[in-house]
């Protein structure tokens, strides 16, 4: 696994606390990646540019992960891993949602919204 994270410039740091990068190979169907996410109180947009992570939900159903926008976690949640996964992620600051979003964040707490639904679509 490869995994670097790097400070934003000064302009940014008011808002993004950091950048990562992810690379992981999680090999053919048979042998899956699993992990726990603690919750961080950060909020994150986050890429997928290789293999699609999923979240484990009841009875081990696994819902695949948009590139996606993910509000605060106030709990764990345990995501899934195959194939080649390549992620890019922004991590915010727990007060720059709001900022961003310019409306209260909470409701989007313990949520995966996918980012064309809240920013649109120009295409």
């Amino acid at each position: 696994m490869i995994f670097v994270e790097t400070k934003p410039s000064e302009r940014l740091h008011p808002f993004v606390q950091s950048f990562w990068w992810m690379e992981l190979d999680c090999g053919d169907e048979q042998n899956r990646f699993s992990e726990r996410v603690l919750p961080d109180g950060s909020a994150e947009i986050i890429f997928h540019l290789g293999d699609k992570v999923s979240r484990i939900e009841e009875k081990n159903r696994l819902n695949p992960e948009p590139r996606f926008f993910i509000g605060q976690n106030t709990t764990h949640y345990d995501i899934a891993a195959r194939g080649r996964v390549k992620m890019l992620g922004v991590k915010f600051y727990p007060h720059t949602a709001s900022f961003l979003l310019r409306e209260n964040a909470a409701p989007f707490n313990d949520s995966v919204i996918e980012l064309q639904s809240l920013l649109g679509d120009d295409e």
